[in-house]
């Protein structure tokens, strides 16, 4: 198909009459399409991105504190420190810091007597008792 249009239709719109323009013609086209804005549109608009990502805020805030508090039971917490508790415990012997110190080879591992003065696990029925780090490095260092 041709693009052009024939020469018999543009010589026919050529002598079509043309209708002579009114001086606000383009005041009258602008107005026409200028469509008056709402008040609550114009209020609406910019603080939409802001309502709308604090209500998403907000309610993920309340799925996490919800799913938070409505989760199981924390442990129970252990009977406080009274001084019948400290009397059955047995005692423990520490050995003297003075010794632990003056040692020629003086290194962190060589402190760890004095901070594992907890006595070991008693080993299950059956079962040898495995060997603890904190043991080997304590013999080590007891012995050198």
């Amino acid at each position: 198909m041709s693009e052009t249009p024939s020469p018999t239709l543009a010589e026919a719109l050529r002598s079509l009459p043309a209708p002579a323009l009114s001086p606000d013609f383009d005041d009258g086209v602008l107005a026409a399409l200028r469509v008056p804005v709402p008040w609550w549109r114009r209020w609406w608009q910019p603080v939409q991105p802001l309502l709308l990502g604090a209500s998403g805020s907000l309610t993920v805030s309340l799925l996490l504190l919800h799913f938070t508090l409505a989760g199981p039971p924390s442990a129970p917490t252990p009977a406080p420190i009274s001084v019948q508790n400290l009397a059955a415990a047995p005692p423990v012997s520490l050995p003297p810091i003075d010794t632990l110190l003056d040692r020629p080879g003086l290194c962190a591992g060589s402190l760890t007597a004095a901070w594992n003065s907890a006595p070991p696990p008693e080993p299950a029925p059956g079962k040898p008792e495995p060997r603890r780090r904190a043991e080997v490095t304590r013999q080590a260092t007891l012995t050198a």
